[in-house]
């Protein structure tokens, strides 16, 4: 049953109510405290990610410039887009930020790295007592890296480092493909039955056709040639051939063979272990012949000096297990000096079969493959680098197959470089 309450309880319960006021009061204050300071500290997270997001940016921006770019370019581009990119944070929040002092970039090669010192200051935590914050921030950004290469075309400026054309397939599954020529047709497919795949292709300018498969990566960075410094076999006493050309089928040794070495139509020729150093003077191989030979390394040295493989020829290689020229199949002397127009073209036509294991090294030929009535069956493997050449041309009927495999368990002296391309953060 409901009593009202008297006078004298009326008042002792509006000094209860009066002092649960005054506590009340001061529990807001509190309470209000605590907000105010959980909102500083998430205002002050926001500009924390901010900066964070900011420097990321930066390095980025420094990191995916082309290849070339001075260190003072690259720390140039990083701080612009810093100072704009926080600009654009602050606008954005109720913190006030403060760059305390310079923001400090480095480059290693491509790599860039960054440091932002900072202040962070909110005036809700200025009014509470609150005093500013210090915000540091480091970032560093590297190129992304493709797969490991089979196939490299070093020319840095002209069209067509890699063209495909007509009904040809170019295929290099397992491994990447790289030009190095900044040209905006430096890879190119024309003809609708044209295709080329492989894991990855990559070009530092641009490329034109469709049926790559994948699309290329543009801007890519040019990779030095890994075979530099590799000597070139020395020539020495010319071999004899007197008489033995001539002969259907026969043996022949290492050794020097000047003015080139010439095969002849439907000849069956084996080519035993060594250096076979072929001297101002193609390496020819006429309609219908057989070479094969195991543990050879066939070094194309002065002028006019390059493969020569006529229709419906057949040659089958393997290269060198151990020595200085371990995993070489094909070597050229990187001279075009002593040659007609200063040029040299390895040619390989219709109906003709190559088959080796190592590397066909020609840096300063360009490699065509061109097919008309018969396919052209280029088949290469090499636990590395398959073709380097200064171009490489598949015209008309021609199938190149390019695989990256160690079928004879003799590993790689050069590891297989990849390309460099956009930017990505480490840590």
């Amino acid at each position: 049953m409901y009593v009202e309450p008297k006078l004298k309880h009326s008042i002792e319960y509006r000094d209860a109510g009066g002092g649960i006021a005054v506590v009340t009061a001061l529990s807001l204050a509190v309470l209000t405290g605590v907000a105010g300071a959980a909102t500083i500290y998430v205002q002050s997270q926001g500009a924390r990610t901010s900066i964070q997001a900011s420097l990321d940016a930066a390095v980025l921006a420094g990191t995916a410039l082309r290849t070339g770019s001075s260190d003072a370019k690259r720390i140039s581009v990083a701080k612009q887009a810093f100072e704009y990119n926080l600009q654009q944070a602050a606008k954005g929040s109720s913190a006030e930020i403060e760059i305390t002092k310079d923001t400090e970039f480095q480059v290693n090669k491509t790599r860039v790295t960054g440091r932002a010192y900072t202040k962070v200051r909110n005036t809700l935590g200025a009014a509470l007592g609150i005093t500013d914050m210090q915000v540091d921030a480091t970032a560093t950004a590297k190129k992304m890296v493709s797969d490991p290469l089979c196939i490299l075309a070093l020319n840095k400026t002209q069209p067509s480092a890699i063209e495909v054309y007509g009904n040809a397939q170019f295929n290099a599954r397992s491994c990447a493909v790289q030009a190095n020529s900044d040209n905006g047709d430096g890879l190119k497919i024309y003809g609708a039955k044209s295709s080329a795949t492989a894991s990855q292709f990559g070009v530092t300018g641009n490329y034109s056709g469709e049926n790559w498969s994948p699309n290329p990566v543009t801007g890519t960075e040019p990779v030095e040639d890994p075979y530099a410094g590799l000597p070139v076999p020395e020539p020495g006493t010319c071999v004899n051939t007197a008489g033995k050309l001539i002969n259907n089928t026969f043996t022949l040794n290492p050794g020097t063979y000047c003015g080139g070495l010439n095969i002849n139509a439907n000849a069956v020729v084996t080519l035993n272990p060594g250096i076979y150093v072929i001297k101002d003077g193609q390496f020819s191989v006429n309609s219908g012949a057989t070479v094969t030979g195991n543990d050879v390394l066939i070094a194309l040295v002065g002028a006019n000096a390059y493969l020569d493989l006529k229709s419906g020829t057949t040659v089958t290689l393997t290269s060198p297990q151990e020595g200085t020229y371990k995993n070489i199949q094909f070597m050229s002397d990187r001279d075009l000096s002593k040659s007609k127009f200063e040029q040299e073209w390895t040619t390989i036509l219709s109906g003709a079969k190559l088959t080796f294991d190592g590397v066909m090294y020609l840096p300063e030929q360009q490699v065509w493959a061109s097919g008309t009535g018969h396919d052209i069956i280029i088949n290469a493997n090499s636990p590395g680098l398959a073709i380097v050449a200064d171009k490489i041309w598949a015209q008309g009927n021609v199938v190149f197959e390019i695989t990256q495999e160690d079928r004879r368990s003799i590993s790689e002296v050069v590891q297989a470089p990849s390309f460099g391309y956009g930017a990505m953060l480490t840590k």
